[in-house]
């Protein structure tokens, strides 16, 4: 590794720590930190700003320009977040980069960063995939259409994207690794945590052979708020969405997105 080299990754590293403190405030969420970034530039500008530039950019109010101000100190916790990452083995992902992937998301609320840990994310996700959202307890037709949509997937080369929970997406994301297929789980909790604990046979397996993503660093752990967040980034991720079920914890697909478990 040369000196350019040295350079080029302390400069990301740099980004990085910025872009994980800015992502730590409370208060911002991804609307807000898309509009501080596209107005300054980068997470190390919105650091350095006053509370005047901050809030001038839409929609950032003074109390939420102020509230930015009083949380510089967690830029500490945003370095031990960065040496996390490595000590864990996850990736954090930023728009540019290679693995970044195509997501159907309003510019403003695309996701700042991910964070993923296995193989790299295949460069066909948003083309040739299928996410898998449904029933906890499904019975028994679900779990059949579950278990033919895994190997469906295995045997024509999709993406299968679900969450690795009790149900249907764990019968899919099983079968299909079985069959050599390929599978993402997004996780509601950082990509270090097996979420449930009692599916850690398929989280080994996945980490393996597919790829963990979340919206979230590692020891984050899962939250009643980030199901739903889990959720619509699968959708924004997969060609079509396939919906087993409709229990509590499913929301109603806001795209409208919906075909047949055996469907093409």
């Amino acid at each position: 590794m040369d000196r350019k080299d040295d350079v080029q990754i302390g400069q990301r590293e740099r980004e990085i720590t910025f872009l994980l403190w800015l992502m730590s405030c409370s208060g911002i969420g991804n609307m807000k930190a898309n509009l501080c970034l596209s107005a300054l530039g980068n997470a190390e500008t919105v650091y350095h700003s006053s509370v005047e530039e901050l809030s001038a950019i839409k929609y950032v109010t003074k109390r939420n320009a102020e509230e930015i101000m009083e949380q510089k100190p967690r830029i500490t916790e945003a370095r031990r977040t960065l040496d996390l990452c490595r000590e864990k083995g996850v990736r954090i992902l930023m728009p540019g980069d290679a693995e970044w992937p195509e997501m159907a998301f309003a510019e403003d609320h695309m996701p700042p960063m991910l964070f993923a840990a296995g193989k790299a994310l295949p460069p066909d996700l948003k083309t040739n995939s299928r996410a898998l959202i449904g029933s906890l307890d499904p019975t028994e037709r679900q779990k059949e259409c579950a278990v033919n949509l895994g190997m469906e997937c295995a045997e024509k080369g999709r993406i299968l994207i679900a969450g690795m929970d009790r149900g249907v997406s764990s019968y899919a994301q099983t079968i299909c690794i079985k069959k050599g297929g390929s599978t993402i789980a997004v996780l509601p909790c950082g990509p270090d945590i097996c979420y449930p604990a009692e599916h850690k046979s398929l989280y080994d397996a996945i980490r393996r052979n597919g790829t963990i993503l979340s919206l979230w660093p590692p020891q984050v752990h899962p939250g009643r708020f980030r199901f739903r967040t889990r959720d619509e980034l699968m959708q924004a991720l997969a060609t079509k969405t396939v919906w087993l079920g409709r229990p509590a914890a499913i929301r109603k697909n806001s795209s409208g997105t919906k075909e047949a478990a055996a469907s093409g």
